[in-house]
């Protein structure tokens, strides 16, 4: 008999112990079941925090796309430009190489004349009208007075172009 009062005992203690193992499992169940709400709630922002995401990386890789291409267009500009600027350098040195060719053909040819003028007495005027500057007051040697050289009208462009190439002197 002690045996099977002892084994009553042994089994009312862990009853006992299931009782109060179960009461601590419910109560966590029930705060569970009440953090279950906040817990749909924090997936459904989670979602819609990650849709947004998606959806926002998708522009940027669009706007990255559109950059590209407008990089591609902004170098081949850039090399074009690149390449008519060293054009128009080389062609204005040739422009200026024959600007300096005429200025010293036609001072040479004034000294052959026996008239005496300075390079600057060479320059074109600021209205541009002529490429010669006056002649001196007409000499007993009516034949070279009498003879002029041609009256050349000059554009705006060359007007300017001839300025900035004195100013660059």
């Amino acid at each position: 008999m002690a045996f099977s009062i002892a084994l009553d005992l042994l089994v009312a203690g862990l009853l006992l112990v299931t009782i109060c193992y179960a009461m601590v499992l419910n109560k966590k169940i029930g705060t569970l079941r009440r953090d279950k709400a906040e817990l749909q709630k924090m997936a459904a922002t989670f979602n819609a925090a990650t849709i947004k995401a998606d959806k926002s990386i998708k522009k940027l890789r669009g706007t990255a796309e559109d950059l590209g291409a407008s990089i591609e267009k902004a170098n081949s500009l850039r090399d074009d430009l690149m390449f008519l600027t060293e054009r128009g350098s080389s062609a204005a040195d040739k422009l200026e190489a024959l600007v300096r060719k005429a200025r010293d053909e036609a001072q040479s040819t004034n000294e052959k004349r026996g008239n005496k003028f300075s390079a600057s007495d060479l320059a074109a005027s600021n209205d541009g009208v002529t490429d010669f500057p006056k002649r001196p007051a007409a000499s007993k040697n009516s034949d070279a007075a009498t003879r002029r050289p041609p009256v050349v009208t000059r554009s705006d462009a060359e007007r300017e172009l001839i300025q900035a190439l004195q100013l660059a002197r």
